[in-house]
């Protein structure tokens, strides 16, 4: 029976990918990607995956769906992904 959890497992380190594996992008380090309302003291949204432009995207917009409609405030790693993801919001 489902709890409706999931656990995600990094199968192998992005430094010990082959070629293949990283060309085929399925295994490699797995980030977690938070929203978090400093104000109410919650997490908004959040991500478990790699850094790539989907999961960026993804970040954003379940922000920007659980809030009044903008983002006030962004404070990040400086990620290129986020410029993009923030300009599509």
């Amino acid at each position: 029976m489902s709890d409706g959890r999931a656990l995600v497992v990094c199968k192998k380190k992005e430094a010990r990918l082959s070629v293949l594996e990283k060309l085929a992008g399925i295994y490699g380090d797995p980030w977690v990607w938070i929203s978090f309302d400093p104000i109410h003291k919650v997490v908004m949204h959040f991500i478990v995956g790699r850094h790539t432009q989907k999961n960026a995207d993804a970040l954003v917009q379940g922000t920007k769906g659980r809030s009044d409609g903008h983002i006030p405030l962004f404070t990040s790693d400086e990620l290129k992904h986020y410029d993009d993801a923030l300009l599509k919001a």
